[in-house]
């Protein structure tokens, strides 16, 4: 039996390939495979060296942390009909929930490989004593997507994913938002431009604190009629503030889970 230690972003080992098999027979080679987290506390999700090199990424352009939203930008994943339940579990997480999945990555030099992600959630308690929730997972890359059944096709033809696409309109931005958190979880369309939200801009994602009453109070709207609107001012990526017109309608993940689905224009 030989074990080989997969580490996370951070240097911890974060899982194991195991070999088991005879004495005189060579293990084979071990197939691609990274670490990542997501600390659901702090809406940051990291990734290790592995699985950068798994994303064909050149090591000039590796970034190992990044904002929650970030996880599903940039086409770098092509999901399965489970996405909404991946984003569920994001929303609604509790200390021992799972989730597995056959997805695939669209790689920097354009190859499509297929890979099966298994994920769970952990209360760690951090040297200040503070508990934080994070999403514990390892993605392992299974062979070309085209050979792997369980992978998405290239092109989804989903319904659902016809009518957001004939709903875009230029000077529109659309996105789904953590009712709770009333933060990001996930772009529908490009970002908004100017607007701060990844964890490599100057200025982190933030509401004007003179708006988060307003924010809070929108939120509860939405909970109770379903829909609502507004103006409120974001943190532009230079620092200023955005004055930004929402409007918002509830969505299902699942049936015990909503979100809202937000859309974005410039009052």
């Amino acid at each position: 039996m030989i074990g080989h230690p997969l580490l996370a972003y951070g240097g911890l080992v974060h899982g194991v390939y195991l070999w088991v098999g005879p004495l005189d027979e060579d293990p084979p080679p071990r197939d691609p495979a990274g670490a990542w987290h997501i600390n659901l506390t702090r809406h940051v999700s990291s990734r290790s060296d592995d699985l950068l090199r798994l994303y064909g990424t050149r090591a000039d352009k590796w970034r190992n942390e990044h904002d929650l939203a970030e996880l599903f930008a940039y086409q770098r994943l092509t999901t399965n009909a489970d996405e909404a339940k991946a984003l569920a579990l994001i929303v609604n997480a509790k200390e021992g929930a799972e989730h597995l999945a056959t997805w695939t990555v669209n790689r920097d030099d354009g190859e499509r490989r297929g890979v099966h992600f298994a994920c769970r959630c952990v209360e760690v308690k951090t040297p200040n004593g503070r508990v934080e929730l994070i999403v514990r997972g390892i993605t392992h890359d299974i062979g070309p997507a085209e050979s792997v059944p369980a992978a998405p096709p290239p092109m989804p033809v989903l319904l659902a994913q016809q009518v957001l696409a004939a709903e875009a309109t230029p000077g529109r931005w659309r996105a789904i938002v953590d009712l709770r958190t009333m933060r990001l979880l996930k772009w529908l369309d490009n970002p908004m431009p100017g607007v701060a939200w990844t964890l490599g801009a100057p200025h982190r994602p933030a509401i004007h604190r003179e708006d988060l009453r307003s924010a809070v109070g929108l939120s509860k709207e939405l909970m109770s009629s379903g829909r609502t609107g507004g103006v409120l001012r974001l943190r532009a990526e230079d620092g200023s503030w955005m004055k930004v017109a929402v409007s918002a309608a509830l969505m299902a993940l699942d049936q015990h889970t909503t979100a809202a689905l937000v859309t974005l224009t410039m009052p």
